[in-house]
């Protein structure tokens, strides 16, 4: 892991980070115990292999983050049907590579106690199969107000906050 950050002035700051990662499994991919027999494994999956690279840019007029990732023996669950109408979702290990690449811009406008924060966030992923998805664009926005109530004894934040991503294709989900 290595870090470099650099304060261009009291308002506007750039770091850099790397990440060389192997990592053990998570024990939920290694072993589950179960009295419903399909949801029993026991794996002996490799280590996974990260390398990530991460810009951040603080300024005063945007917060920025471009991150690059490469997965290697990355860890997931996939549904596989053995049996007609039940969904069975199980560990399995990707042996190909997986490039991440991500782009995000954020911005905050108060006025008063009224606020408007805006995220704009860009995902492209390159891999042989559909292993890792993602939306390619996703934007938020969130009005809100900020107020201390009754006497101060409370700060009261409340707003709404709206949501749109492109079409994508969304891994199976079996609580």
């Amino acid at each position: 892991d290595a870090n470099l950050d650099y304060q261009i002035n009291d308002k506007n700051k750039v770091s850099f980070q790397y990440q060389n990662i192997s990592k053990l499994p998570n024990h939920n991919y290694t072993l589950n115990q179960s009295t419903y027999v399909n949801y029993n494994w026991l794996n002996n999956f490799k280590n996974e292999k990260i390398n990530n690279i991460v810009v951040n840019a603080n300024t005063q007029w945007i917060n920025a983050t471009a991150q690059f990732t490469t997965l290697n023996d990355y860890l997931y669950f996939q549904d596989v049907q053995q049996v007609v109408n039940q969904q069975l979702v199980t560990p399995h290990q990707y042996s190909g590579t997986i490039n991440y690449l991500s782009l995000k811009a954020a911005k905050e406008f108060k006025y008063k106690k009224w606020a408007l924060d805006n995220t704009f966030l860009y995902q492209k992923v390159t891999q042989k199969d559909t292993i890792l998805n993602v939306p390619e664009l996703t934007l938020r926005s969130t009005i809100y107000f900020s107020d201390n109530v009754f006497k101060k004894a409370m700060f009261l934040q409340t707003g709404i906050t709206i949501n749109y991503f492109t079409k994508y294709y969304a891994n199976d989900y079996n609580p």
